[in-house]
């Protein structure tokens, strides 16, 4: 049996092959920035909330500062790389040779 190496077209048009590699990992940036920050500020009221055991300003500072370092662990550790990763993968055509991994771009 004759394996067909013909590429269909996408069925988005011929540009959806250059924008889908921005897409992906913009869309990736723009969600776990929401959830990042949703988690920093969960971190930042309960850490605000328990001004009767540190006091007032040592917990805004510690609310503060604990927020503002959740989200950025967050950030760095997390979206960076698989962003890094998604634009990869669709750049270069010879990243990964597991043919299963072929498949799966061959259909986004």
């Amino acid at each position: 049996m004759q394996k067909d190496s013909a590429i269909p077209t996408s069925i988005y048009g011929k540009a959806w092959a250059n924008f889908r590699k921005w897409f992906y990992a913009a869309w990736l940036i723009y969600e776990t920035v929401f959830r990042f920050y949703d988690y920093a500020h969960s971190t930042y009221t309960f850490t605000l909330e328990q001004t009767d055991r540190f006091g007032s300003l040592t917990s805004e500072v510690l609310a503060t500062s604990s927020g503002l370092l959740c989200f950025l662990i967050c950030a760095f550790f997390l979206t960076v790389p698989t962003t890094y990763l998604i634009f990869t993968f669709f750049e270069d055509r010879e990243f990964i040779q597991n043919p299963n991994i072929q498949k799966l771009r061959y259909y986004l």
